[in-house]
């Protein structure tokens, strides 16, 4: 939509319906960039809109896939090791694959679901009980636990437009931006991710690397956004 500042006048057609906010400011109706914003109020005012709109939605995309990127390292770690790997605890205070996969999965589903209406810590929700493994916790019915989160995330995102970023929703009563909430969720699931990563790891020393291997750091090829 926007390259090098300029604005196509299609785009500014498409738009605005058709209003010339060209003639209005004496600039060419093709090119109206932001170094010209200060000539004509109405066209800058409009432009600064559509320039944050753009920006906001860049927020939301590229969020989007993080969270994506996140999962699918996980996914891919966790086919590289055994049934009794995932539920082995590597200490008594240390969560086992299982116990993680139980806590992402509860914590999406319960804070992305009717995100904008409701509080992000559900009444039905038990955080607790997302450290504790019950008989019927098998590793496909966790899996599909964690499936069932994961999308209720994405749907959530691809719902969201520029202007709900500045609304404001709560977790646990506490007032977040929906920015805010976006990227706290963000951080929450990189950081459990890397839990899941790194415990591949100590199970499985041989398992493949799913991020840059030690030493191939100058052969790595860029694949960042299909990673």
């Amino acid at each position: 939509m926007l390259e090098s500042g300029i604005v196509e006048e299609n785009e500014l057609a498409a738009k605005t319906g058709g209003k010339d906010f060209g003639n209005s400011c004496g600039i060419s109706p093709e090119v109206k960039g932001r170094d010209n914003l200060s000539l004509c109020g109405a066209c800058g005012g409009w432009l600064d809109s559509l320039l944050n709109q753009t920006m906001n939605t860049n927020v939301v995309s590229d969020c989007q896939l993080e969270f994506r990127r996140y999962r699918a390292l996980a996914e891919r770690a966790l086919t590289e090791i055994s049934d009794d790997a995932f539920f082995q605890k590597p200490g008594e205070a240390v969560n086992s694959l299982a116990l993680i996969v139980k806590h992402v999965a509860g914590n999406l589903k319960s804070r992305w679901s009717d995100f904008l209406t409701s509080d992000g810590d559900k009444p039905d929700r038990n955080r607790d009980d997302e450290f504790v493994l019950e008989l019927a916790d098998t590793r496909a019915s966790l899996m599909e636990r964690w499936a069932v989160g994961w999308n209720v995330l994405e749907q959530t995102l691809q719902s969201l437009n520029a202007d709900d970023l500045a609304k404001t929703i709560t977790i646990r009563g506490e007032p977040h931006t929906v920015q805010q909430a976006i990227l706290r969720g963000l951080g929450h699931a990189s950081y459990h991710m890397g839990q899941i990563l790194y415990l591949v790891r100590l199970a499985r020393p041989d398992a493949a690397w799913q991020t840059i291997a030690p030493g191939q750091s100058k052969s790595h090829r860029p694949a960042y956004r299909s990673a």
